[in-house]
């Protein structure tokens, strides 16, 4: 603790001196392949599919969904106006 100016080269010289095992070597995995929890190293993950017509289906359907919200209360705005345009 303190003030003063950090050495990256010369903390991982001394780190090196210091510690019991050897530094790890760029590359070289820092724990072994059995001892990973649940067993060996995963497998690649697959990317979830999607087909482009489900996803565009699916947009023009939440288009007509908002335009009919919309004309709906367009209608009941304008049924509102002119009942009080009556009165």
């Amino acid at each position: 603790m303190g003030f003063g100016i950090v050495n990256p080269a010369g903390a991982l010289k001394e780190a090196q001196r210091i510690s019991k095992e050897p530094a790890k070597i760029a590359g070289e995995s820092a724990v072994a392949d059995g001892a990973h929890f649940g067993g060996d190293r995963p497998g690649k993950v697959r990317a979830v599919p999607y087909d482009v017509a489900w996803l565009g289906g699916f947009g023009a359907l939440v288009l007509l969904g908002l335009i009919l919200i919309g004309v709906a209360v367009r209608l009941l705005l304008r049924r509102e106006s002119g009942d009080a345009i009556r009165s």
